[in-house]
């Protein structure tokens, strides 16, 4: 899995969010139980040290930058009730 790869794509996905529904597939798509970060990490166990050391931080840092723009984009997407 190329992680530069991953991390265009989603950021390219969270731009073009046009409602609540979407935000949460592509919440489930990166970060769900099968996602696709998700799934980087638990790869990571494969990788050597040095791979570890320098790839286990950038998809750390790009996970917590993801799930911050969810928050934040939850807050300003209206909601159907709205």
């Amino acid at each position: 899995m190329d992680i530069q790869e991953i991390k265009n794509r989603a950021e390219r996905e969270i731009k073009s969010v046009q409602n609540i529904e979407e935000l949460k597939k592509i919440s489930q798509k990166y970060l769900g139980k099968k996602g696709e970060i998700t799934l980087v990490l638990r790869s990571l166990k494969d990788w050597s040290e040095q791979e570890k050391k320098k790839n286990g931080k950038i998809v750390n840092q790009f996970k917590k930058k993801l799930l911050n723009d969810i928050r934040e984009l939850e807050k300003k997407i209206p909601t159907r009730d709205a």
